[in-house]
């Protein structure tokens, strides 16, 4: 049974400011804690990140930020940097369509891959919901991984064929997002998604979840559902 069927879950809060540059160029600076809620309640890890916005056209922009990632189990910090876009498509007056790309690096001690691209599409209200004053979203990530630690491809006969990388879409995450205007300053998300693992055109060599010699697992699917909060603050309008 696979660690979904049983019912995974973790919880992933934060909290954010927003700030305006200039017309065109936002900044934020956020941190979040995660935890893993099953088999027990425990820390998971601490992230902080700051990142730009520009907005490029109507229906474009563009953003880069870094990531300073601490797992609880070894404090060994991880260092990501990303450079991201994306285009709005508006479908009527009530909805959005984002489509966005993401380009990752990371430093050494994230094993798992040195690069990833990001491919999401969303959907998005383009107006609040009263009297909740709330808009949903909801879309999909597909995670596209290169480089990280090797793993070794046996036969069926348990001989070494290969020693690769796992490049490949191995990752998904189902999300659904509610963004609810508390003030002109505060706003509250609650946040939803599932993560699910797999090999998608992955050649043979370049799979993950795949056996060693003894028969053991190697780099297994991470497969959960992840629920959480956070809350952001507009720096802007706590100055007026």
């Amino acid at each position: 049974m696979s660690q979904l069927a049983i019912g995974q879950w973790q919880s992933w809060n934060g909290i954010a400011a927003t700030a305006s540059l200039t017309e065109k160029v936002d900044v934020r600076l956020s941190h979040l804690r995660g935890f893993e809620l099953q088999p027990q309640l425990r820390n998971h890890f601490h992230q902080t990140g700051f990142s730009a916005n520009y907005k490029i056209a109507k229906r474009w922009d563009a953003g880069a930020g870094i990531m300073l990632i601490t797992p609880t189990s070894n404090k060994d910090t991880r260092t990501r940097l990303f450079i991201r876009a994306a285009h709005t498509y508006r479908i009527n007056k009530q909805w959005n369509w984002i489509n966005g790309i993401r380009v990752e690096t990371n430093s050494a001690n994230e094993n798992r891959f040195k690069q990833r691209i990001v491919l999401s599409s969303r959907v998005a209200m383009r107006k609040r919901l009263e009297p909740l004053n709330m808009k949903a979203a909801a879309g999909y990530h597909l995670f596209y991984n290169m480089g990280g630690r090797a793993i070794t491809y046996y036969n069926d006969k348990r001989e070494p064929v290969a020693t690769n990388t796992p490049d490949g879409f191995h990752r998904g995450r189902l999300f659904i997002n509610l963004d609810f205007k508390l003030s002109k300053v505060l706003s509250l998300d609650v946040n939803y998604f599932n993560q699910h693992e797999f090999n998608l055109l992955a050649s043979p060599t370049r799979k993950m979840n795949v056996p060693n010699a003894s028969g053991r697992i190697q780099r297994p699917f991470d497969n959960y559902n992840m629920i959480g909060v956070g809350l952001t603050v507009n720096v802007d309008k706590l100055l007026q």
